[in-house]
């Protein structure tokens, strides 16, 4: 039996495609949503902001998790999301999020692995960060996310270049981030290049998601390619979160980073073809039937 920390900021998602409008809970029950459906007998500590006027959107995930360090808020973002099939999503937030607090009273040397998702980009500071690294024993996943993204004076979420991202760096184990996030860390336009410069700064294995083109994976300067896998897909939203949540579920269990890669590929490929949070029970059906 695995226990996973997991930090990362809850927000309703307003999802704009093809001019239609759907609302849902996003940000880090995208992650808790995978985790709770692949597994009912790990354990699974959420730190994560919640608030009683939005929680019946999350409950029937977030009343399986640990939520004994999470706090209580009036509101938890929103976020506006425009999808488009050519490019880069547009994402605006509607309410400003808070830095996580994290309770002294959390013990991190029981977990197996701790996967921190910067939904947000402002859960933790790199000094919070540096803090659990000190404290805690297993690896740590971490999905830059939002991190590369501030804000332009209508609110919008644009690239940008992630300030002191060194120290940062410096206490990650584990880093996944798509195409575009990997260009903030230092502005060079070469994957390699970039990579080089990871390596360096002491993170050990580099998971960046290319979309429909797949993914890349780098562990000690050495890259190997997976094809995303053939598909109906009708539904991008969440799908890099549940490729972390997926990855980290089946490393805590081996740690064996390729059968991982491996499976958080499939799984954020079958993601993809969910339209209802009841497909989310065949999750496991699913990923059988694909082996």
């Amino acid at each position: 039996m695995s226990k996973i920390l997991i930090i990362g900021h809850s927000v309703l998602d307003k999802i704009y495609y093809k001019n239609c409008l759907i609302e849902k809970p996003g940000g880090i029950f995208h992650t808790a949503n995978v985790l709770v459906n692949l597994s009912y007998n790990d354990e699974y500590y959420l730190l994560t902001h919640i608030s009683e006027n939005s929680y019946k959107h999350f409950e029937h995930i977030y009343n399986k998790l640990n939520l004994d360090f999470s706090e209580k808020k009036d509101e938890i973002p929103t976020v506006t999301l425009n999808l488009f099939d050519d490019k880069e999503r547009d994402e605006k937030y509607s309410i400003s999020a808070q830095k996580i607090f994290l309770s002294e009273k959390i013990d991190y040397l029981k977990f197996d692995l701790i996967f921190i998702n910067m939904i947000s980009g402002f859960e933790i500071s790199h000094q919070d960060l540096s803090k659990i690294k000190y404290k805690a024993k297993c690896e740590i996943y971490f999905d830059i996310h939002t991190l590369s993204r501030g804000f332009d004076e209508s609110g919008n979420r644009v690239f940008r270049k992630i300030k002191e991202i060194e120290k940062w760096l410096s206490n990650i184990d584990i880093l996944q981030m798509n195409e575009n996030e990997m260009f903030t860390l230092w502005n060079e336009k070469s994957e390699e290049k970039n990579i080089e410069k990871l390596l360096d700064c002491g993170v050990k294995k580099v998971i960046i998601t290319k979309g429909k083109r797949g993914i890349s994976l780098y562990h000690k300067g050495i890259e190997k390619y997976y094809q995303s896998i053939n598909v109906n897909s009708k539904n991008f939203v969440g799908c890099g979160d549940s490729f972390g949540a997926a990855f980290c579920y089946h490393y805590s269990k081996n740690k064996n980073l390729i059968s991982a890669v491996d499976f958080a590929n499939l799984v954020a490929g079958i993601i993809t073809t969910y339209n209802k949070q009841k497909d989310f029970e065949s999750l496991n059906y699913d990923i059988t039937k694909r082996k």
